[in-house]
């Protein structure tokens, strides 16, 4: 049925895009200027490009854009001329296994900008930090930006790493940030912006090595108000990695996917150890260290000083809470902390909270002498009972 049977209201384009209802969809886009939104979830890529060719004119009141490949797993390229080049209205782009690397050029014209999320960036779909952050400059309105990059395969091989600019840009609405991808660029992405009202930090790190370089990314959470003033953090081990939080509503957080786990511990630990941070770590009272209430995989051995280094930057920390499968795997660090060692880490902890007190072995003696020496220093430790609770 024909859409010209209608009075000029503005129009919503959603559905799934199939070989055979390709020129049902062009169809309807050749109304370009009443569409306001545009949802396609398109599951062919043998005529798709007839697709895209639709969406080379300008779609002026277009607001909002999803536009997601599906079960597959890339599009083909969408072509610089994407929206006439130009989206004066658009307030919420989602890209989805669609390549564009001619983004930051449309992006200038995007200044009614609140949300943009591009997921499963693929190499053909890879844009630099630099032209990434050229164009943020005009997205005053931006309020949550989520870049997930496939797999480290999607970043080309660089051969060195460009000196930041002087000044860095704004995004004054920014409450929001969400990155999957290598340490290298977000390195290079934080350090050119400034973001005074995010108060929502979620990374996913494919590539977080022992000498991978947090110093920018430490900078960038001293610098951000919202993020540096906490007085509780979460520190989250699974099988695949660790998630570090750092909550106010326990929605912040930083995500280190590794699978060695004595170098996930470091990695947390770097992100801390940095000078920048340090301030940002003293501030915190009350530390979780857990699991997923599932053993690591295989019989992993974390090194003493891996722990030590995670929980030196701690200073202020009163409470510090451990798990159960957390408890035997730390405990060989806490019989470090004696003698002349008693205050290198945790000076004013206070109390001890274990999930299972029913300790045995080796463990019940490296956690009696760290309390021991503890109260022979005059910093005594009280250990308890910890139930711990599902949003812990």
């Amino acid at each position: 049925m024909s859409l010209d049977v209608w009075p000029p209201l503005p129009l919503l384009i959603k559905g799934d895009v199939f070989e055979t209802s390709v020129d049902n969809v062009i169809a309807e886009l050749e109304h370009s200027d009443r569409i306001c939104q545009i949802t396609l979830d398109c599951h062919t890529s043998l005529e798709i490009e007839k697709l895209w060719t639709a969406v080379r004119v300008p779609f002026p009141e277009l607001a909002a854009l999803n536009l997601s490949m599906g079960y597959l797993l890339e599009g083909p390229v969408l072509p610089d001329s994407f929206l006439g080049g130009s989206a004066p209205c658009l307030r919420c782009l989602q890209l989805d296994s669609i390549p564009f690397p001619g983004l930051p050029n449309l992006l200038f014209s995007a200044t009614h900008l609140t949300d943009l999320r591009l997921h499963h960036i693929s190499h053909s779909g890879y844009i630099s930090p630099e032209a990434m952050v050229s164009c943020f400059s005009a997205l005053t309105r931006l309020e949550s930006l989520i870049l997930h990059f496939e797999s480290p395969e999607s970043f080309p091989v660089r051969e060195h790493r460009r000196t930041p600019p002087p000044t860095r840009v704004l995004l004054p609405a920014l409450t929001q940030l969400k990155f999957y991808g290598i340490s290298e660029y977000l390195e290079d992405l934080v350090v050119r912006i400034d973001t005074p009202l995010l108060d929502d930090l979620i990374i996913t790190l494919f590539d977080f090595l022992p000498d991978s370089s947090t110093a920018q990314l430490s900078q960038f959470i001293n610098r951000t108000p919202k993020l540096k003033a906490h007085n509780e953090a979460h520190v989250f081990f699974y099988n695949l990695g660790v998630h570090l939080a750092l909550p106010q509503r326990f929605v912040n957080g930083l995500e280190i996917l590794y699978k060695v786990v004595d170098w996930q511990v470091l990695s947390v630990a770097q992100v801390f150890t940095s000078s920048p941070s340090q301030a940002f770590s003293a501030t915190v009272e009350r530390l979780y260290i857990c699991d997923n209430y599932a053993s690591w995989e295989g019989d992993i051995r974390v090194e003493e000083n891996h722990w030590l280094e995670l929980l030196r930057p701690f200073t202020s920390v009163k409470s510090l809470y451990l798990s159960r499968v957390i408890v035997p795997r730390i405990a060989p660090a806490f019989q470090e902390l004696i003698g002349e060692r008693v205050a290198e880490a945790l000076p004013a902890l206070q109390t001890l909270f274990i999930e299972d007190l029913n300790l045995s072995g080796p463990v019940q003696e490296a956690i009696e002498l760290f309390v021991s020496g503890r109260q022979f220093s005059s910093h005594p430790v009280a250990v308890s009972h910890w139930e711990r609770q599902w949003s812990d």
